[in-house]
């Protein structure tokens, strides 16, 4: 049987105490970062076995990463379940930073939560990769950007996802001028290994840079994957999946945006091209569906060049977002583009980032490794999915499943209707309102959530109680 692999980024730094000081993940951040994933077996009928294989990345040594505990490296996940291994608790796991390849004789999926633990909250969330690509777009690049959340700063975490070392680049391109600024360098990145580009510490950079970029595998037959990272002010972190060149599309769903919402969430949203052309003013189109209220849409107001990235801010002025709206939305254009959707809380450190879906997805299936409701550590999740379909309405079934370590935690169904190209909520931060689902507070597991129509789903993982950035957000994971 042909083995389903994952490759993931993998950060850990062991604390003995809460007093103890260890090296930060970054200069973009002063923040001490572990890690944990969430494995979700994708077989409703079979066991699955899995493997793991950790390594340091290149620039902390490279290799076999060491002392990993053996129940980490290899592990068994019941039909429809989903594990989580946590780096934070491998008391004997050597601190570090580096990736993870996850192989397993069963489909399956995975989900990577970024945490400052013992400290102010900082937390950030993306997806596992099913494979990398030759060139890989980040449309959300900075150094030392001062901003309303305070200074920003991003790092680029790239894998090789090939079977040989790989030499590649990063292109930054100016978010003033449209152009290509400073092309980086890094030579025999080793199979399953990662180089962290910190964006803070680039020379060649100036301070208040932003931008996007464009990273290149140059070996021939390497491809790589990238996860981006935006810190923002002490506490806030932002992370989204690079998207593949090959992954590029004219239609892209954005299942959940906010405009200045009572709790001061607002969503800006980040589109590169990467037709290869430039796009003309107004040919972008971001057509919004509110929850209530009438539709309404906005465009780019100036050209847009190749690799070049169009911000779309409902926070600034005259932004042509009424205040107070939220729902889902679509973004049009005449050529390949791909979206990176952030959700930022005004006078906070609260900072979530999840990717656009292409609309072309024919997935009536979407899989979440982790669902929480109300837990004592102050986390639940908030599950959008978004029909696809605009001209038939969508009969979504959401089927709740408990964790194996969940004591005495059941199974839950819970069905909604999502209008034409619509959304729906399942709020598991709330025990009553319309939104709300049926499990019970200490509640954790997995979701899956099938449809008559195709969708697109995310996740917002919130702990809005301790004050930081306890926010980070998802794709669920689509299936046929």
């Amino acid at each position: 049987m042909r083995k389903s692999k994952l490759s993931i980024m993998v950060l850990t730094l062991t604390i003995v105490m809460a007093l103890v000081v260890g090296t930060a993940f970054a200069a973009a951040t002063t923040k001490q970062l572990s890690t944990v994933f969430a494995v979700q077996n994708l077989s409703t009928t079979a066991t699955a076995t899995v493997h793991v294989d950790y390594r340091f990345a290149k620039n902390d040594g490279g290799g076999a990463w060491t002392n990993v505990s053996a129940g980490n490296v290899d592990f068994t996940i019941p039909p429809n379940g989903a594990a989580n291994i946590a780096q934070y608790l491998d008391t004997t796991m050597t601190s570090g930073r580096g990736s993870a390849t996850v192989s397993s004789d069963q489909p399956i999926a995975a989900v990577v939560n970024e945490l400052a633990r013992n400290q102010v909250p900082t937390s950030g969330s993306y997806s596992g990769f099913d494979s990398g690509g030759s060139s890989v777009y980040a449309p959300l690049v900075y150094k030392a950007l001062n901003t309303s959340q305070g200074l920003i700063n991003s790092t680029l975490t790239v894998m090789n996802t090939g079977g040989t070392p790989t030499n590649f680049n990063i292109v930054y391109v100016s978010g003033q001028t449209f152009l290509p600024v400073y092309t980086a360098t890094v030579n025999g990145l080793a199979a399953g290994e990662s180089y962290y580009a910190d964006q803070s510490l680039e020379a060649n950079l100036p301070n208040g840079f932003y931008g996007s970029a464009v990273v290149n595998a140059t070996t021939a037959g390497g491809t790589v994957a990238v996860v981006g990272s935006q810190f923002t002010g002490p506490d806030g972190l932002l992370t989204y999946n690079g998207i593949k060149a090959s992954d590029g599309f004219t239609s892209w769903a954005v299942p959940l945006y906010f405009c200045q919402i009572s709790n001061g969430f607002s969503s800006p949203i980040s589109i590169q091209n990467v037709s290869g052309s430039t796009m003309a003013a107004g040919s972008i189109s971001i057509a919004f569906k509110p929850d209530t209220g009438s539709p309404f849409s906005v465009s780019n107001p100036s050209p847009i060049p190749a690799n070049a990235s169009f911000v779309f801010n409902p926070r600034v002025a005259g932004s042509g977002c009424p205040t107070g709206s939220q729902g889902s939305a679509r973004v049009t254009a005449p050529g390949n583009v791909v979206v990176i959707v952030n959700q930022l809380q005004a006078g906070s450190g609260q900072a979530l980032s999840y990717n656009g879906v292409r609309t072309d997805g024919t997935n009536k299936t979407a899989l979440s490794p982790v669902s929480l409701s109300r837990l004592t550590n102050g986390f639940s999740t908030v599950l959008t999915v978004q029909n696809l379909n605009l001209s038939a309405s969508a009969t979504i079934t959401f089927t709740y499943m408990p964790n194996t370590t969940c004591v005495g935690c059941s199974q839950y169904v819970k069905v909604m209707t999502a209008l034409a190209g619509g959304s729906v909520v399942q709020n598991n931060r709330l025990a009553n309102g319309p939104t709300t689902q049926p499990l019970p507070t200490g509640w954790f597991g997995s979701a899956r959530v099938t449809s008559n129509q195709p969708i697109a789903g995310i996740v917002n993982q919130l702990d809005l109680s301790h004050g930081g950035d306890g926010s980070m957000s998802f794709n669920m994971i689509g299936q046929p």
